[in-house]
């Protein structure tokens, strides 16, 4: 489904995806209610912003937010074996300047 998934407009993902996305993480242990409300908060898949709050994960996104294991904490919860991908930071620095991404590695 991840095809589909990714090809499909944002507008559709809670009418085509968001049983699917409930029913995995029912899977992972989530109880209904939290699955339903984890699965609507997180789709559909768009990066939303509220001017009015402090940006970071969840309301837009800093450079430097370790948005896969905060993803993980919220599917997975206090385990620890699961909830962290162990990326603790990046291996070339951010830039100063635009365009803050550092360059590729080329082998």
């Amino acid at each position: 489904m991840k095809d589909a998934y990714n090809e499909a407009a944002p507008a559709g993902d809670q009418a085509n995806f968001k049983s699917l996305i409930v029913a995995k993480l029912m899977a992972f242990g989530q109880d209904a209610a939290s699955a339903n409300a984890l699965a609507g908060a997180l789709s559909p898949d768009i990066q939303p912003i509220d001017l009015s709050r402090p940006s970071g994960f969840l309301n837009g996104r800093k450079l430097d937010d370790d948005v896969i294991t905060a993803e993980l904490h919220l599917i997975f919860g206090s385990n620890a074996a699961l909830n962290d991908d162990h990326v603790d930071a990046n291996d070339k620095p951010f830039l100063a300047t635009f365009p803050y991404l550092a360059g590729p590695h080329v082998q």
